[in-house]
């Protein structure tokens, strides 16, 4: 009886715990334009609802107090209202061997698991491909290895975290580089033409909100791509590491402000970066597609040695 006793109140301590602080950093949240670290804590939704229907449910079996299962119960609902658009189905067409292959991948400068990524690039069968954090010497062997599957290579490879680089099956029309700011952050643009139809690509890296004026910084950076993807008449897709969640302020104000949806809608939004662990791991690399896009499927895929997972999307043009 005394085991039993002593057994309740450790679960009902670590419930309560556990439902307070995912409680509090899911409220936190909201007050994402406001202060840097509260937009940071939006990277964490899934966990947050996970966690706080685990609290729900124990608290309902152990008896907790009904008004702290209801505070729980209302973090939980706005977390679920978030992430709700991801996970629930949407009507597409069947995929047909005409679709466009496309990837986003942070390699990780550190990452000196070449061939784990060449081994990759083949067996995805992507059309093009954004690299970030690319540096030369990986650039160097991606188009010696793999140079008869992306003869296509619009390279901004540079020493440290800055470096892009799309590779691609379709020729490049026109390519643009844009410098964003005086660390060398770019954005890419290209324009190709696939089924007869001329389409944009976008491709950026903004900066980790690591700090206060990193974080500014990143928000700067999207908010400079905002502006030319709300010029853009042409079929585009823009993708990336962007360390910014959905929910995250400067993301919101993209979706708000552009046609661009998420491609992930009605596939599930997963960790595409971890800490790690994936319990510390958040969406924060994104395929984002115009309205002209259907998006027939969308997936994270398997680890290439980088602390983020590669994004892959296919798409068609109706």
């Amino acid at each position: 009886m005394i085991y039993n006793t002593v057994v309740l109140k450790v679960l009902t301590f670590i419930v309560l715990f556990l439902g307070f602080s995912f409680s509090i950093m899911s409220f936190a949240s909201l007050l994402k334009p406001f202060y840097w670290l509260f937009d940071v804590l939006t990277h964490f939704s899934l966990q947050y609802a996970l966690a706080l229907a685990l609290c729900v449910l124990l608290g309902l079996v152990i008896g907790i107090r009904p008004y702290l299962l209801g505070l729980f119960a209302v973090a939980l609902v706005m977390n679920l209202y978030f992430l709700f658009p991801f996970f629930w189905p949407r009507s597409r067409e069947e995929a047909n061997s005409n679709v466009l292959r496309v990837v986003s991948l942070n390699v990780l400068t550190s990452n000196q698991n070449y061939e784990k990524i060449t081994t990759y690039l083949r067996a995805s069968n992507a059309d093009i491909v954004l690299l970030s954090e690319i540096e030369p010497e990986l650039m160097t062997v991606i188009k010696t290895s793999l140079a008869d599957l992306y003869p296509h290579v619009y390279n901004e490879a540079m020493e440290g975290t800055h470096g892009l680089a799309f590779i691609s099956r379709l020729p490049f029309v026109k390519t643009e580089t844009i410098i964003l700011d005086e660390r060398h952050h770019r954005f890419l643009t290209a324009e190709l033409e696939w089924q007869g139809k001329r389409f944009k690509i976008y491709g950026s890296h903004p900066h980790a909100p690591l700090a206060g004026r990193w974080a500014r910084s990143r928000n700067e950076e999207i908010e400079v791509i905002r502006e030319h993807i709300k010029q853009e008449t042409k079929p585009h897709i823009l993708l990336g590491d962007f360390n910014a969640s959905p929910w995250s302020t400067p993301m919101a104000q993209l979706f708000a402000q552009t046609n661009l949806r998420h491609g992930a809608l009605g596939f599930g939004i997963y960790p595409t970066w971890r800490y790690r662990t994936m319990l510390l791991g958040a969406p924060i690399d994104h395929i984002l597609v115009s309205e002209d896009w259907q998006v027939s499927a969308y997936k994270v895929q398997r680890d290439v040695g980088s602390d983020h997972f590669p994004v892959f999307a296919e798409l068609q043009l109706p």
